[in-house]
């Protein structure tokens, strides 16, 4: 509750100072005391929209659980070195840019539960690690033999103990986390022998149901924290006919580690013609939205209730119009979301990142394309679950 809230709430209820004593109401018939008024309900989250982030051209978005440590990636293709990580902990309000990293495309990161652990990657293969609320960053060493691949995605699990991370045409890398920031890699099995272009990853609260896509197209899943790794077959219809087509760009998994939703992107071929959701750990898939699109970011609340697609107007088959997409009951169905901030309405285009908390009050997305530096500042709603 904000101060003027806090105030409007006092004088409406007689608080906020004075001696003076209101006269308690007449109890109803049987001498129950009068019920309190229910308090109006707050806007659902997606509603109503504010725009006080920087201004850049965005390639990601991460947070915390309860949404207050925000991460922000900037991709000014242009001008490389003046890409910076930035940060935020205060729910988006105010940013800083964190001392003692370079200028790099920053493609991913992702936030621990509490927002004390930080992992982010660049496209020059960089992977750093905060474990102090982002006051302060470490490059994390990368296993033997393993130099600056090309990070594209990266996830923690919600305690920071564990990282998984994708590279285009490299590994997928999986390790540990010491209480002092520490990295331990595993040595995963059961992933393609030949070079795969991943673009995602993302993983359960515990870190150990995981899944990493490619645009080749490729599709895997771990149920033991990246250890081994099975092909994660995408069927949909019935009978279950095989999705062959997608390039897969991006995927989120629900807390849990049942609800897991795909998308794909014209990079390496065809856009995607859908968003794909499981609600049985990957056995079985919908095609829950068909617009054929560039999608480009996934945010999804811990009980795979509420979920946010972004995509991008890259080709002709999105009509011209970027969106975001929001589904309030699991990924049944997608509506678009309309943003206005103060009476403007904000064009839908380039979409390119979305995060969301973990219980879906709040809500962040970003514009961005890379190749052309297009830009713009990072977009906040707050309000009830939707």
């Amino acid at each position: 509750m904000t101060a003027a809230v806090a105030a409007l709430w006092l004088s409406a209820c007689g608080g906020g100072g004075g001696d003076d004593v209101a006269a308690a109401p007449n109890p109803p018939l049987g001498g129950a005391p009068a019920p309190a008024p229910a308090p109006a309900p707050a806007a659902a989250v997606g509603v109503n929209w504010t725009a006080p982030g920087p201004v850049d051209v965005w390639h990601s978005l991460s947070s915390s659980d309860d949404g207050q440590v925000m991460v922000a990636g900037q991709a000014q293709a242009a001008d490389i070195p003046a890409s910076l990580l930035s940060l935020s902990t205060d729910g988006g309000q105010t940013w800083t840019n964190p001392a003692g990293l370079p200028g790099a495309i920053w493609i991913a990161s992702d936030v621990s539960g509490t927002g004390d652990r930080i992992v982010a990657v660049n496209l020059a293969g960089g992977m750093f690690i905060s474990n102090d609320r982002g006051a302060t960053f470490a490059a994390v060493p990368l296993p033997a033999g393993v130099v600056a691949p090309a990070f594209e995605g990266v996830t923690l699990s919600q305690d920071g103990t564990r990282v998984a991370a994708v590279s285009m045409d490299g590994p997928v890398l999986a390790g540990t986390i010491d209480a002092a920031g520490a990295v331990t890699w595993l040595t995963p099995t059961g992933l393609p022998a030949v070079a795969t272009g991943w673009r995602s990853i993302d993983s359960s609260n515990n870190g150990q149901v995981m899944v990493a896509v490619g645009q080749d197209p490729a599709a895997f899943i771990s149920t033991n924290g990246g250890a081994t790794w099975a092909a994660l077959p995408v069927a949909v219809g019935t009978p279950p006919a095989a999705v062959v087509n997608q390039n897969w760009y991006r995927v989120k998994v629900s807390g849990d580690g049942n609800t897991i939703v795909m998308a794909a992107n014209a990079f390496g071929g065809n856009s995607g013609d859908g968003i794909y959701v499981s609600k049985d750990q990957g056995a079985t898939f919908t095609l829950a939205h068909t617009l054929t699109a560039d999608y480009t970011g996934i945010a999804m609340s811990a009980d795979g209730g509420v979920i946010a697609v972004t995509h991008s107007s890259n080709t002709a088959a999105d009509a011209g119009a970027g969106q975001i997409l929001l589904s309030s009951n699991g990924g049944t169905t997608f509506a678009p979301l309309a943003v206005s901030v103060g009476g403007t309405a904000e064009p839908d285009a380039y979409w390119r990142t979305v995060t969301m908390s973990a219980d879906a009050t709040r809500l962040a997305a970003a514009k961005g394309r890379f190749d052309t530096n297009v830009s713009g500042p990072i977009f906040l709603s707050t309000g009830s679950r939707p």
